[in-house]
């Protein structure tokens, strides 16, 4: 009893002194920026070994240390790209800055976002959640049946999307079909885990949408199925260790895949990549990923756009964006800031989460997103295998969109959670009344 409480007291010292440092660290970068002392490289670093050490603090949750190492992988590609080494891709682009304090504003509004999160999740989100996904008393009386029927449905839906993105178009444009996909596909690959022959099929259409995806040019959101569908069925099975092995592994075949990509959009002749080219490529880029820098570049324009319009037209267009997807829809008339920020700087779409945030509401708007996502990941840290089956999902929808969020743009956490839990109360209606009648006496 008393090794435990001398354990207890030596473990909170140590929570303290580790709050205590990300205080101080963020004191001196909240400093640096009042006194225009823009040590980019500097707070870029820190940015790093904050990342880094998330992901050695998560390594027994194999959901947070995917999470943190995802996160700390974009990251590394911009700070090693744009930061620290100024590689040659894409860095042409760069020389569109116009304001002194823009490098130094993106790597510190990311790096205050990062500090937050380390600040407040839960030290609970930290431990093992290996038994979330195992059969809870509540699956186990659902009628089989009638569950498997749904499945199918919800099966054929996501069918009938990818036919029509592949040939007629009519219900969604390509690039924004997994938007909508992800939803019915996490709730399927939840519910068919213990059913052999739907989660096969399942998996034969997680494979085609990863085409369909592929072939639209949207490479990173294609993964979002293949990951939901790695953690639910096999979480039992991985460890931190073949989660690194895979995500390096998945590196080498996302950019094998853009090489062949770049070859097709330029009507090269295939015939013309060379392991070599390939192999090269991957070393010049020190095992960066273009997709992060260059949304980043895209979350740099809206900072610099930011001092263009006015403070006014940038609350406003934060205004539109909430009500177009949550109360008002199509009549909104919110328009998407990589859309205003193309009126003056050239860029390929995406933009970070902490870029989008800063345009629409300064450090302020850093801050809330960043208090956002600390609230859904310490909703998540109390999961355990009777929680509900909403939460589980919710939680594997979260982990498994992370390059969207954090890379494209925050909807997915915000009109695609809000559609996500319509979605999940309809077909929990339809798996209510199919339960088992339960006998307590």
């Amino acid at each position: 009893m008393y090794l435990k409480g001398v354990s207890d007291l030596k473990l909170n010292n140590y929570e303290f002194f580790e709050k205590m440092i990300a205080i101080f660290s963020l004191i001196i970068v909240v400093m640096l920026w009042i006194l225009k002392l823009y040590y980019s490289n500097f707070v870029a670093i820190m940015v790093m070994v904050l990342n880094i050490y998330m992901v050695v603090k998560s390594r027994k949750n194999v959901y947070g240390f995917f999470l943190f190492l995802s996160i700390a992988y974009f990251d590394y590609s911009v700070i090693f790209s744009k930061y620290l080494f100024r590689l040659p891709n894409f860095n042409w682009i760069f020389h569109y800055i116009m304001y002194d304090d823009t490098l130094f504003v993106g790597i510190a509004i990311l790096y205050i976002f990062h500090a937050v999160l380390f600040l407040f999740i839960r030290k609970e989100f930290y431990d093992s959640k290996s038994e979330i996904f195992l059969k809870s008393f509540s699956e186990n009386n659902q009628n089989k049946k009638k569950t498997n029927l749904l499945m199918l449905i919800l099966i054929l839906l996501i069918a009938i999307i990818l036919v029509d993105c592949l040939f007629f178009h009519i219900l969604f444009k390509l690039n924004s079909v997994y938007e909508y996909l992800i939803i019915p596909m996490v709730i399927v690959i939840f519910y068919s885990r213990n059913r052999p022959l739907i989660r096969k099929i399942v998996l034969i259409v997680i494979v085609v949408s990863a085409v369909v995806c592929i072939y639209g040019g949207d490479r990173v959101t294609s993964l979002s199925p293949i990951i939901a569908y790695f953690f639910i069925n096999y979480n039992k099975k991985i460890n931190y260790r073949n989660i690194f092995f895979i995500l390096i592994s998945g590196v080498f075949a996302y950019t094998l895949f853009g090489t062949y990509g770049d070859l097709l959009v330029q009507n090269k002749d295939l015939s013309s990549f060379k392991i070599q080219d390939y192999n090269n490529k991957m070393i010049d880029n020190m095992f960066t990923i273009d997709t992060s820098y260059s949304a980043y570049w895209t979350g740099l324009t809206f900072i610099e756009t930011r001092n263009i319009v006015s403070n006014s037209e940038c609350v406003d267009n934060f205004v539109q964006y909430i009500t177009k997807y949550t109360l008002l829809g199509s009549i909104s008339n919110y328009k998407v800031i990589q859309d205003i920020s193309k009126n003056y700087y050239p860029h390929w779409g995406g933009g970070y989460i902490t870029s989008c945030f800063y345009y629409w509401l300064g450090i302020f708007g850093v801050l809330l997103v960043a208090l956002y996502i600390t609230y859904l990941i310490n909703k998540f840290s109390m999961l355990e295998m009777e929680s509900s089956d909403y939460s589980k999902i919710v939680f594997i929808y979260f982990i498994s969109t992370v390059p969207r969020w954090y890379l494209y743009y925050p909807t997915s956490i915000i009109r695609g959670l809000l559609l996500l839990s319509v979605v999940y109360f309809i077909v929990n209606i339809f798996i209510k009344h199919s339960s088992k009648q339960v006998s307590y006496n």
